[in-house]
Order: structure tokens, then sequence, then C-alpha cells
């Protein structure tokens, strides 16, 4: 099996609001699509979509290796052994392509689960009002203002499960005071990243006071498998599109022995496609971060697994061939 690139472009996907993490804000995202034939004629259009400053990769990092790519055959093997010393998102992106050529070809690199019910969360933010089209779970993200956030938290009907995104904001005693009373709040799900560094989360996670999810130490494939290995962190916090090869994921998380929840870093939906597809391989029923389509204003693809109810249905198995703009 083998693709050739034949083109990449860079895209600007448009945000209906600002989103921020601890040290970055974000109003926009570059990703850069890039259009894959095969040896039939057929095209496949996938993303490299780093995000800066949370990857390492930079922008000049993605055009200088994909200007050696291009109009270069690969194949699987080239992958696998990194001929190309590929940045994480661009083998992402050359995989995700691989992916859709053999979904296509009826001979799915991956078996998935399917029929197949996906659990996603919602994003709820502090100054807008708690309504009933809230998911069943949500994501809030907090650590400026406690006391205030701690009474809009309170306030979230009981049946409702809550995640609370930290960005590292806390220092360790600030963190403990905090999870204390947290602790007391039993429709917490987890906390993700309370303090910024690992070590001091670890020390969190001892304390069993609310379970803790790491993201920002969870980059790529090696975290991951680093991560798992560690008893006080109960939830690992992915975002698959940074993280490298596809495959070398796919098989990672079939046998992970920690709670790994897939989240969606704003791609278009061409990347959140694969990210439903992986998710489908976890082994429970814990809601994934993919709702980010409702917040693009000019996504690349149609979405063909809907989220309604907080819930995805895969019912086939099927890949973004039809896009709403040229590449």
């Amino acid at each position: 099996m083998s693709l050739r690139l034949i083109k990449y472009s860079p895209y600007t996907i448009l945000f209906n609001q600002n989103f921020s993490s601890s040290n970055h804000t974000y109003s926009k995202r570059e990703i850069y699509l890039m259009k894959f034939i095969d040896e039939t004629g057929i095209e496949f259009i996938s993303e490299a979509a780093p995000l800066y400053p949370f990857s390492k990769e930079t922008k000049s990092d993605i055009i200088n290796s994909l200007s050696k790519l291009l109009n270069a055959v690969i194949n699987l093997d080239t992958i696998a052994n990194d001929l190309y010393s590929l940045p994480p998102s661009i083998k992402y992106g050359i995989e995700q392509a691989f992916l859709y050529k053999s979904i296509q070809d009826c001979n799915p690199l991956i078996i998935f689960n399917y029929p197949e019910t996906i659990f996603v969360n919602s994003l709820f933010s502090l100054n807008q009002k708690f309504s009933d089209d809230i998911f069943p779970t949500v994501k809030i993200k907090i650590g400026n203002n406690f006391s205030n956030e701690l009474e809009i938290i309170k306030n979230i009907p009981s049946e409702v499960k809550i995640r609370l995104d930290v960005n590292g904001l806390w220092d360790l005693e600030t963190a403990k005071k905090n999870l204390e009373i947290l602790s007391q709040i039993k429709n917490i799900e987890y906390i993700e990243d309370p303090c910024r560094t690992l070590e001091d989360n670890i020390e969190l996670g001892a304390e069993k006071l609310v379970k803790i999810a790491i993201d920002y130490d969870c980059r790529n494939n090696d975290n991951l498998k680093m991560l798992e290995q560690i008893d006080e962190i109960d939830f690992l916090i992915l975002k698959p599109a940074l993280s490298g090869s596809l495959f070398e994921l796919a098989d990672i998380i079939t046998k992970n022995r920690k709670k790994i929840i897939i989240t969606s870093a704003f791609e278009s939906y061409l990347t959140r496609h694969s990210l439903i597809l992986l998710a489908s391989l976890l082994d429970h029923n814990y809601a994934h971060g993919l709702s980010t389509g409702t917040f693009i204003k000019n996504d690349i693809s149609e979405e063909l697994y809907l989220i309604r109810n907080g819930e995805i249905k895969i019912d086939s198995l099927k890949y973004p061939n039809n896009l709403l703009i040229n590449v």
C-alpha cells in the first residue's frame, strides 16, 4: 500500500470564540492539508495539525518536512521506520490518509468496534447559564477565582458528571486545599492538571481526594506508555493528532490499563473523525472530548457521525471524502 503526496497547503480554522489554556489564547487554528494519490488514481485528503505552543514542532519544521515529502511515494514501512524524521503531527496525518485508504479498500488497517456508542462531554463556560441541553458530562475550565468557581460548580445538578480543568494554574499547597473542598462534591469525575509539574500532580493523586487526570504531560505515545505505569494518576487526556503514529497509538490504547480520554485539539473534521474511531477502541463508557466542531466557523467536511445528546453512534465504517472546500 502506497500513497504519493501531490499537494499541501495551509488552512486557517476560525473559531466562534476565543479559547484559552494556561499560557495561550487561540482565536484561530492553522493546520496543513495534505493531498495524496494512490496507485489507482484515488485521492485522499488528511491534515497535519500542530498546536503551538503545546507541540514542540515548529511551523518551519512542518513546512520543511512537507517540502521533502512532496511527490515522494510513501508506504507504511517508510512511516514505521521514520525515514524522514517526521514531526508527530505530520506522521499522524499521513497515517490518517493510509487509514482512510484502507477503509475505502474495505480492508481497514485497524479493526474498529461498531456498532458502537461513543459518549462525549460538552464544554461549559463559567459565564454561561446552565441549561437542559448540556450533555451528561461537562468539562469546565477553572483556576482563576476559586471561590466564585466553587459556587457555580455546587449549583450544577448532581446527575451531571463534572470534569474540572485547571491548566496547571495552582501551586501544590493551593491545590491540596482546594481538592479538600472539591472532594465533597460527589459528581466530580476528575480534575485535570491541577498543578503544572507532573511530580506535584502525582503527589496530589496519592492523597486520593479527587481523581487526577493528566493532559499537559501526555503529549506523545512514549509519554502515554510512561504515564500508564503511575498508580497515582487515574485518567490520561490524549490529543492523538499531536502524538505521532496513529497505528502505534491504536495498539497502545487497546492494551491500556488506565482510563484514556480521547480529545480534539480543535482540528478539522478530517481528524476528528479519526479520533471518534480511536475512541471506539477503548473499553470504557467515559465521555470523550470530541464536541469541538460546534465552535468552528469553517470546517472542511460535514460530520459523518453526529453528536446527539452527548452520544455518537457508529453504525458503519466510513471516512470523510466529500469536502466542503477545494484542496
